[in-house]
């Protein structure tokens, strides 16, 4: 059943999500007690069930902007400290991949690039991004991908063993980009509707392989993990059922097993 209310059309979906959302505020709610932050109750508990490496680095990463804000409460409001955030992201992408790959050191280099050494050799760099945002979103994420190819080659590592990986696809589409890929008139909310997940699917096909000439094998480079869900939009992170989402593919599981077997 679809409504109307000022222009805006309201359908079923959107009561669904709006109900998932205000049970997710519960929950955040209900987790200051007497003025005693709780994540025990809430994030702990999803890092306990996570069945998949990408459930598991998903609620890593959930955690740092849930503790965040658990700060920025504490402190009575304010802004979140973006240094602090990606400090802390840098360690929590160090310590995941580290538990996966324990024969290699790992350095947290310019831009927060992820070194992989082996018995003192640089094995591989990997590039994490939460999201594309607005400066590497679209074509401008070549560039990026260009600028940290070169970064890793100045450590010795070749440009077939740069890996990157952006944790969602929310906040990182131009519009006019994911129409030209696909051929069809498609807005970055409609791409991002798990009803056209297919469409979503075949423009990251197009979009990895015109990243051949950055890096060699763009199939074997460039990984994604969630579509529309983002770990630094908590309310619907929190009521989202992390364990059964359905994360793009190629992921984590894949990365890992590349630099596994380097």
């Amino acid at each position: 059943m679809r409504k109307v209310v000022d222009n805006v059309v309201w359908t079923a979906d959107d009561s669904v999500n709006l109900q998932r959302i205000a049970i997710a505020l519960e929950r955040l709610v209900s987790a200051y007690v007497d003025g005693q932050p709780s994540t025990a109750s809430i994030v702990e508990d999803l890092q306990i069930r996570a069945k998949t490496l990408e459930a598991e680095l998903f609620t890593r990463v959930l955690q740092v902007y849930f503790e965040e804000e658990q700060l920025v409460l504490e402190r009575g409001g304010g802004k979140k400290s973006s240094i602090r955030v990606s400090n802390n992201l840098a360690r929590v992408f160090t310590e995941f991949f580290s538990d996966q790959v324990p024969d290699v050191e790992i350095n947290v280099e310019k831009g927060n690039m992820l070194v992989f050494w082996r018995d003192e050799r640089p094995l591989c760099a990997l590039k994490v991004y939460t999201d594309l945002g607005y400066g590497s979103r679209g074509e401008r994420w070549y560039g990026s991908i260009d600028e940290f190819v070169r970064e890793a080659q100045g450590y010795g590592i070749k440009p077939r063993n740069v890996f990157f990986l952006v944790m969602s696809m929310r906040n990182g589409l131009d519009n006019e980009h994911v129409q030209q890929l696909l051929g069809r008139e498609m807005s970055n909310k409609e791409l991002l509707d798990p009803k056209n997940r297919s469409y979503l699917e075949e423009f990251l096909r197009e979009y990895v392989s015109k990243a051949r000439g950055h890096v060699p094998d763009p199939r074997s480079q460039l990984y994604f993990l969630a579509a529309a869900l983002h770990p630094n939009v908590l309310e619907e992170a929190l009521a989202e059922d992390i364990e059964g989402y359905d994360w793009l593919q190629p992921s984590v599981s894949q990365l890992v097993h590349q630099i596994q077997n380097l």
